[in-house]
């Protein structure tokens, strides 16, 4: 899975540099989760989890923020303004 997370993030590495820094040096407080039409990365390092969002589609966003446990109902989350 990283491989390919990795050749998607070495597409665009300006829009993706959060995600390739913690892929390849920060991955023991970095989980993602994904789909066919995208992911979620949950860095887990401080009190507040950071979370990164990438998809397109509504049902996509509500499916990945459906795996979220309840002791993540607190976060910080990036997405990307359409």
């Amino acid at each position: 899975m990283s491989d390919q997370l990795e050749k998607l993030f070495l597409a665009d590495p300006v829009r993706f540099a959060l995600e390739i820094y913690y892929l390849r040096f920060d991955i023991e407080h970095t989980e993602f989760k994904t789909t066919r039409e995208g992911y979620l990365m949950i860095y887990r390092k401080f009190y507040l989890p950071g979370i990164i969002l990438h998809a397109d589609k509504e049902c996509t966003v509500r499916e990945l923020l459906s795996t979220l446990k309840n002791e993540e109902s607190k976060f910080v989350l990036f997405i990307e303004p359409k």
